[in-house]
């Protein structure tokens, strides 16, 4: 019963990994938007809840994490791979971006891109990896980056990312499960 968000919060970079204290936040603030919603976690994290799910045990491949994004009503990561399973899934989405611009991925309909705070003058902006050097040197400005995102506006983005999919007809929107027929064009 009630929507479900999945809360992917490692990516693959650790420079865009999403620290412990802003997914309490996120976390606590998707529960008390609707007390009917529940939060899916994919990895483990240290978050509990009534309403907390932890399928960290289960999500052991990319095709499991692609099928738990298809089967969700909403997913909030930092992870670029979420973020296309995301869209390939027509799962609404708002993604966290560290290190590249909102429009980078502007053509993805049903998912909404949210800049960190202050990350266009960080040391990683426009990298996707950095050296364990360097991320040493830059990670206490990514922490304050991190702490000055706003929970509200990661909701709000999310909303509006099911409302554009909800404003699109429905054979548009594209799901793993989809019982459409797949289109085979002649070459």
């Amino acid at each position: 019963a009630g929507p479900k968000t999945l809360i992917n919060s490692k990516a693959s970079e650790v420079l865009r990994r999403m620290p412990a204290p802003v997914l309490q936040t996120i976390a606590h603030a998707v529960l008390a938007a609707d007390p009917t919603s529940w939060v899916v976690f994919d990895q483990p994290v240290a978050f509990e809840h009534p309403r907390a799910i932890q399928l960290a045990e289960l999500i052991n491949s990319p095709q499991r994490l692609a099928a738990l994004v298809a089967q969700v009503d909403g997913v909030i990561t930092p992870d670029t791979f979420v973020q296309h399973v995301a869209d390939a899934t027509g799962t609404p989405a708002c993604t966290l971006s560290a290190s590249v611009p909102s429009d980078f991925f502007r053509y993805y309909p049903t998912v909404k891109t949210l800049v960190l705070p202050g990350a266009q003058a960080l040391g990683g902006w426009g990298r996707t990896k950095v050296s364990t050097e360097e991320l040493e040197t830059m990670e206490p400005a990514y922490q304050r980056a991190w702490a000055q995102l706003d929970a509200p506006s990661v909701l709000a983005a999310l909303k509006l990312a099911r409302q554009s999919r909800d404003a699109m007809p429905v054979g548009d929107r594209t799901r793993i499960d989809s019982p459409k027929a797949a289109v085979h064009p002649t070459l």
